[in-house]
């Protein structure tokens, strides 16, 4: 650069010497940048300095210098530099020591020969940036988190890093130990990928005392390979090992296997295992840890094992857990098939909602729907069989035992909410437990509860159940007319419906509050009273809106009568209307016969027209009429006729018939004798 300067005194120029200065000060900035160039060049080859372990078949410590070329500063390989554990000809473990620094810039582990090429971490290392563990040749190069060391506290052995990818020939090994007191796990920070061929092993813990998990904090995608839960580490005596992934955890492929009763614990807000093979032994809790609102799903087409729904939130916080067989389409065809079920909430006290985005059921055998939490204050659980208008199934109609909600442990009390249009089933519900209680419905939600259970399963919903009148309690099983399911229930029910097997109305009174429809099985009115003894049982309806009977196609109508008039079951109607159209209406008497003068009024309170009577049959225990017809007034009486015998009906006809013939013939002489008259 020039500068010129001109000033006036004495007509002096002082150009030149500014223009020198200015040469000079570029030559010396120049020199300066030349310096920096170099010694950032310099900083960068330090940096990137590549270090291989030089032993080739020898096991030894990171920290020990002298085996790698070049040699490293003190505690070997670190910061910014490269650490590369190439082809062994033996198997070979490098163990990441308490003497090195904790830092790397770049971790390569590669094996082309059948050998096992293995890093230990005994220590906590972050890499810069990520890795990739694969073999080819029939060998290994492993990635192995050991915190073996007997621990004090609890302690995790972590290694951090921007991703790391198991392909074919890897293995990323997480081990554990516990001690009566304390437990170490292994941590990755960071992304895990599995591919084919690649293994992620969660290895059982060893030591004694109880177990935790071994942690993943970002996500796990897995497209193949095996995750192994639960492999057999040396001294490993616990049988109990968790995985704990913070991120989304999506299975597409691969297979995922047990060895120790392995439990996968998913925090991600969305969670994808499908296509894939699957060990039911291992169960898996989604799990919400936050004091917020929040929602977490799980999307499956697979057989899964148990599945938990735990959250430790606060009264007044959400939780929606979701379960999906098919995010794109929303099939309503094909179940989503899980093991047992259970609801844990160990906060305060909050609301759990399991929200169904398919048809979701309990494998066979499976325990029924639990909970298992030590909440302290009230917990609602919810189950809603409808989302975005489409309703769905959950469906425990093969699971063991009869559907009980329960309390939240020992400690707190639970409501239980049944939601949405949809339909849950079960081989018979019992909701009758302490520091409990259950809505079934509510306004613009009609869910049913569908009980499937064949001879003598009790159905009973105690003081504390509530049911919306849009409700519908239907039985669909397979129970016997002599040994019929039971149905008994404190509050009134909405909707009744018998649809297959006999249903025992096993009260004296049972109250609904909307229709009543038997179009197969049969629905029995008496199951409380003795045979020889008896106060007629009423089916009636406790709302201010009429009650409607269908009795229709196979369906059957058990009423039992007694020895006067109007002593008999009864379905009582508020004004409503009936319909029998082809079902069956069997009497039960109780007495040593019949009297069939007597009327009974077996369908009290209905309208007195716009009911339909057309092509039903009425028996008598089991057995057609004899001797008398039966019919049903629209006003709903019962009563008799008797049905002359064949020889008094034939002395009828005949005398009938004589009576014809002879006023024909005193007509024929009336109009002769006319004639003759007329003719004289």
């Amino acid at each position: 650069m020039t500068c010129f300067v001109q000033g006036n005194s004495g007509g002096v120029s002082h150009s030149s010497s500014f223009q020198a200065w200015g040469v000079n000060s570029l030559i010396e900035k120049g020199a300066l940048a030349i310096i920096a160039l170099f010694g950032m060049s310099l900083l960068s080859n330090l940096q990137a300095q590549t270090y291989t372990w030089n032993t080739g078949t020898t096991s030894g410590n990171w920290s020990a210098t002298g085996d790698w070329t070049p040699t490293p500063g003190t505690g070997g390989p670190g910061s910014g530099t490269t650490a590369d554990l190439n082809n062994v000809s033996a198997n070979t473990i490098v163990t990441y020591d308490s003497g090195a620094s904790g830092l790397l810039g770049t971790l390569n582990i590669t094996q082309t020969s059948a050998f096992i090429n293995e890093l230990m971490l005994n220590n906590n290392l972050n890499v810069t940036n990520a890795i990739t563990l694969g073999a080819s040749g029939g060998g290994t190069s492993e990635l192995y988190i050991d915190p073996t060391t007997t621990p004090t506290a609890n302690y995790d052995s972590t290694l951090t890093t921007s991703g790391i990818t198991v392909a074919s020939g890897g293995i990323l090994e997480l081990g554990a130990i516990t001690t009566a007191s304390f437990s170490g796990v292994s941590e990755v920070v960071g992304n895990v990928t599995m591919t084919t061929g690649g293994a992620v092993n969660v290895e059982r813990f060893s030591g004694g005392g109880s177990s935790a998990a071994d942690i993943i904090t970002g996500t796990f995608a897995m497209s193949g390979g095996t995750l192994n839960l639960g492999s057999a580490a040396t001294g490993a005596t616990g049988a109990d090992n968790r995985l704990a992934i913070d991120g989304n955890f999506t299975a597409t492929g691969g297979t995922i296997v047990d060895a120790a009763d392995g439990s996968l614990y998913l925090y991600g807000h969305t969670n994808v295992i499908t296509g894939m093979a699957y060990n039911t032994a291992i169960g898996i809790t989604l799990f919400i840890s936050s004091n917020t609102n929040s929602i977490e799903s799980l999307e499956t087409d697979t057989i899964l094992g148990a599945v938990g729904f735990r959250a430790d939130t606060d009264s007044g916080d959400t939780t929606i857990f979701e379960v999906r067989e098919d995010s794109d389409t929303f099939n309503n065809e094909t179940p989503a098939t899980v093991g047992k079920i259970t609801f844990q909430e160990s906060g305060a006290g909050g609301t759990e909602e399991l929200e169904l985005v398919t048809n979701l059921a309990e494998t066979a055998g499976a325990a029924m729907p639990g909970v298992n939490g030590t909440a302290s204050g009230a917990t609602t659980f919810i189950i809603d069989t409808t989302t975005n208008a489409n309703s769905y199934t959950l469906d425990l109609s093969q699971a063991s035992g009869g559907f009980t909600p329960a309390a939240n442990g020992t400690a707190g009390t639970a409501t239980w909410s049944f939601q949405g249009n949809g339909t849950i089933k079960a081989p018979y519900f019992s909701f009758n437990s302490t520091n409990l209680a259950e809505t079934v419905g509510s306004s613009g939600n009609a869910v049913t509860l569908q009980a499937t259970g064949g001879n003598a399963t009790p159905n009973s919903f105690g003081t504390t159940t509530t049911f919306d009148p849009s409700s519908t309690f239907l039985y669909s099983g397979s129970a016997a007319a002599a040994t019929p399911a039971t149905l008994t229930s404190s509050n009134a029910l909405g909707i009744l419906k018998v649809e297959n097997g006999w249903l025992n109305i096993n009260q004296a009174s049972l109250n609904t509050q909307g229709s009543i429809t038997v179009s197969s099985g049969g629905l029995i009115l008496h199951g409380t009273t003795a045979s020889n003894s008896f106060t007629g049982n009423t089916l009636t309806t406790t709302s201010s809106s009429a009650l409607s009977f269908a009795l229709s196609g196979g369906g059957t109508l058990d009423l039992k009568l007694g020895t006067s008039s109007n002593d008999n079951d009864a379905i009582l109607g508020n004004g409503g209307t009936f319909s029998l159209t082809g079902g069956t209406i069997n009497l039960i008497t109780t007495g040593s016969s019949l009297i069939y003068t007597d009327t009974y009024d077996i369908l009290q309170g209905f309208a007195a027209s716009g009911n339909a009577i057309t092509g039903d049959t009425i028996d008598i225990n089991g057995a057609a009429l004899s001797g008398y017809t039966a019919s049903i007034s629209e006003a709903g009486v019962l009563s008799f006729s008797a049905v002359p015998e064949p020889g008094t009906l034939s002395l009828l006809v005949g005398g009938f018939a004589l009576l014809l013939v002879g006023g024909f013939f005193r007509g024929r002489r009336v109009e002769v004798s006319a004639s003759e008259n007329l003719l004289s």
